[in-house]
């Protein structure tokens, strides 16, 4: 039996957004959603200053600038709210990972998890997400980990979550 992984760390604004950002990518498509919003509104404002279209070119501006004011809200502006927003999320975390479970503490809260209750990974070159929920999740970040331990860290993720996915 190897020994724990023991992650001590208080999350910074830019880490939790990160891991928030990351999460956004992965469930919505922003890579579609963006260029669409914006032909959207660019048809909808040629429309007007063209003079063609009658009601649908005011319309079709709207919606696009709309939609896109929407898509950049949700990963501009949420991300950065829910940190500032929830001061749990700047407390000391202290986790212990281990085959066999995970000790999770931080001044609240302190308990045991089984490793059964996390259905996924999600990792990036800055985080990694441990999903618990659809959209319940852990932000980790990387640069958590003591040089040489991540490796064994990811090679334990590997072992005892279902999905792994790198980003």
């Amino acid at each position: 039996m190897s020994d724990p992984i023991t992650l001590d760390f208080t999350y910074t604004e830019a880490q939790y957004v990160a891991g928030v950002r990351l999460h956004l990518s992965h469930r919505h498509r922003y890579r579609v959603d963006v260029p669409l919003a914006v032909a959207v509104a660019l048809l909808g404002g040629a429309g007007l200053v063209a003079g063609v279209g009658g009601v649908i070119a005011p319309v079709l501006l709207a919606v696009g600038l709309v939609y896109l004011g929407l898509l950049a809200l949700g990963w501009f502006w949420v991300p950065v709210r829910q940190y500032r927003s929830q001061p749990k999320l700047r407390d000391a975390y202290l986790l212990s990972f281990a085959e066999e479970g995970i000790e999770f503490r931080t001044v609240d809260v302190q308990s045991s998890l089984l490793w059964a209750m996390y259905l996924r990974v999600l990792a990036d070159a800055d985080v990694y997400l441990l999903y618990y929920a659809r959209d319940g999740f852990t932000v980790l970040p990387r640069d958590a980990f003591s040089p040489g331990e991540e490796a064994g860290f990811r090679a334990l993720l590997k072992r005892k979550v279902p999905e792994f996915v790198e980003r």
